[in-house]
């Protein structure tokens, strides 16, 4: 029996099942890292990326998946994964944690293992951009995935491809109730965008000299398919799922999958998929699922709500990001108190002027007083909320207290350690 063919309605419903009791909200967090061999030079697929996945899967018993026989990602316990980006960086997608100190075992955990599967020879690089190499030096993962998106984004704005092997960031996932609350807690997200990259701006280099920005990767994907990037309407305006839905509908579609691999879709907006199929194809729910995954805004809602505008960085201040985003948006009047933050904050500037200031100047960026204070104020309530529903994690948040309080994002200190010694650069950056 035919299936009725899907409809906006059928979209919206989707995301309107999404919502969580509270009592079921877990936090998420996924760290990208950069794995560096001799001169700061990304690892060949063969005889590098590809065998240190198969040494992983032998010392920590995961799941090695392949696809065309190649290892592209390996299966841990309880929903972890590590999987590659297009350059061969390395992703840990944590299991989602109600207690964040179990996020933050979980990171030091894989990445120890990590450090122990590579070898001593191998730096693990905990940055936002490529600090000394080209990404054309980067290796072309084997997946299908990446081989459509790549000649999709050909000529869609100067940086897509170095985007694709040459940056790295850490984001954060949350749940969220029902509609309203969801679209205070993209609010939130979004009003914290420009914060969260002042606290975590640590991409000051490219090819191994300054670029006179605290985030390069910032830049990059300023510089990158404005149809899919950045902050549409929907999130800066007044949410409803219906909104996000109709901006969705109209951005040009990536991909499709076809058995076990990703073919091009061609670039037709899903709003004519839905209408009209494609090549004898109807519309499905996976098909939708599957092209929320090619949107890359620095907010995105799907089952959760991600944050994605921070640079890599250490597990600790990863961590403190992950505190930070818990103990604001999981406490009423924590949410409350910080909403009314930063609206004064979004009153000095738009959100992109200020994530622009954010990614020029880290915490010394001005928007009314330095970033570094609303950084401050921002970390007070999430520490008052902590300390009463996770009493355990509120010393998570000390590095981003300390980073807020001396002005200081972890580009100053890889600018200082290239200062002293271009080769310095790669200690610093080791994680």
């Amino acid at each position: 029996m035919d299936r009725p063919p899907l409809t906006p309605d059928d979209l919206e419903a989707y995301h309107h099942a999404s919502g969580r009791a509270p009592d079921a909200w877990r936090t998420g967090m996924e760290v990208e890292r950069f794995a560096l061999g001799p001169e700061g030079r990304p690892l060949p697929w063969r005889g590098g990326i590809r065998d240190l996945l198969e040494r992983f899967a032998s010392r920590s018993g995961w799941t090695l998946l392949h696809e065309a026989g190649e290892p592209v990602a390996l299966a841990g316990p309880g929903g972890t994964r590590l999987s590659l980006e297009p350059g061969g960086q390395v992703e840990l997608s944590g299991a989602p944690h109600a207690r964040l100190v179990d996020v933050s075992a979980e990171d030091v955990a894989v990445r120890d293992l990590l450090s122990e599967a590579a070898g001593p020879e191998v730096k693990w690089a905990a940055c936002g951009y490529l600090p000394l190499a080209r990404p054309a030096l980067a290796p072309w993962v084997p997946r299908s995935r990446y081989r459509v998106l790549r000649a999709f984004l050909r000529g869609r704005g100067p940086f897509a491809w170095d985007m694709m092997r040459g940056t790295c960031a850490v984001q954060i996932h949350l749940d969220h109730g029902d509609e309203a609350d969801c679209g205070r807690k993209v609010a939130l997200a979004v009003g914290l965008a420009p914060v969260l990259l002042a606290l975590t701006a640590n991409s000051p280099l490219r090819e191994g000299r300054p670029t006179g920005l605290r985030s390069w990767r910032a830049a990059v994907w300023r510089g990158t398919d404005s149809d899919r990037t950045g902050f549409p309407p929907p999130l800066l305006g007044p949410w409803s799922h219906r909104a996000w839905v109709e901006w969705l509908l109209d951005v040009p579609m990536v991909f499709l999958r076809d058995k076990e691999r990703h073919v091009p879709a061609g670039g037709i907006p899903f709003r004519r998929f839905l209408a009209e199929g494609l090549g004898g194809r109807a519309a499905t729910l996976d098909d939708w699922i599957l092209h929320e995954t090619a949107v890359f805004t620095e907010v995105r809602v799907k089952q959760t709500i991600e944050i994605r505008c921070a640079d890599s960085v250490a597990s600790g201040l990863a961590c403190a990001v992950a505190a930070l985003c818990t103990g604001l948006a999981y406490d009423t009047s924590a949410l409350d108190a910080s909403l009314a933050l930063l609206a004064d904050l979004r009153t000095r500037a738009p959100v992109p002027d200020l994530l622009a200031a954010a990614a020029r100047d880290g915490l010394e960026a001005e928007a009314g007083r330095p970033f570094g204070a609303w950084a401050e104020d921002l970390v007070t309530l999430a520490r008052r909320s902590l300390r009463v529903r996770q009493p355990e994690a509120e010393i998570l948040l000390d590095p981003a207290e300390a980073r807020a309080r001396e002005r200081r994002c972890p580009a100053d200190d890889l600018l200082d350690a290239w200062r002293r010694d271009p080769r310095a650069v790669l200690e610093a950056v080791d994680r």
